[in-house]
């Protein structure tokens, strides 16, 4: 393992910075999936944050209150509960933040939300510190074709469409089989 094993770390030594985490996900790490690092006023939007060894989040800090943000936060299937310590603010739960899996009105987060949980083709991080790719190859040739070609692709499509490009990532990162790869 590199690093301390955690996804996202914001904040650090209990010092307000308004850290900003946005549209992510985070999975599968040895340790928490996010966490404030101590940050008291960190803030996570559009987040998913599942499978991950420790908790999926992890608010806390030592400043004399906390001013946390959280909304559309889903936290399903962590190896611990998470841990959210608040001092001078109210709760984060609400209609929109499944903490532990359920919101506020106790609706779980359903195993339908996700399409695939497979995690056999994901890169990981190798004895020497470097990238496995488990075979994906193909998504870094696509990856650099489109870094490359990017003023090309410019001239053919129009900015309305990249979102086809980007869909087209996801799909090749996470929903090919075994044997369309080396």
């Amino acid at each position: 393992m590199v690093g301390e094993g955690n996804g996202f770390e914001l904040g650090g030594e209990s010092m307000p910075g308004n850290h900003i985490l946005r549209n992510s996900i985070s999975f599968n790490n040895y340790a928490k999936g996010v966490t404030s690092n101590s940050g008291p006023d960190v803030q996570v939007y559009n987040t998913v944050s599942f499978n991950n060894g420790g908790t999926n989040l992890s608010l806390y800090t030592s400043y004399k209150e906390t001013n946390y943000k959280l909304d559309h936060f889903v936290s399903y299937n962590g190896g611990k509960v998470d841990d959210i310590k608040l001092t001078g603010q109210s709760s984060l739960a609400s209609e929109t933040n499944y903490l532990d899996g359920k919101n506020i009105n106790g609706e779980s987060v359903p195993s339908s939300w996700f399409e695939n949980v497979d995690m056999k083709n994901y890169p990981t991080i190798n004895e020497k510190g470097g990238f496995d790719f488990n075979g994906g190859i193909l998504i870094i040739i696509v990856l650099v074709f489109l870094l490359l070609c990017t003023d090309f692709l410019d001239d053919i499509f129009d900015d309305d469409n990249i979102w086809i490009w980007v869909i087209l990532i996801i799909l090749l990162l996470f929903n090919f089989d075994d044997g369309c790869c080396c």
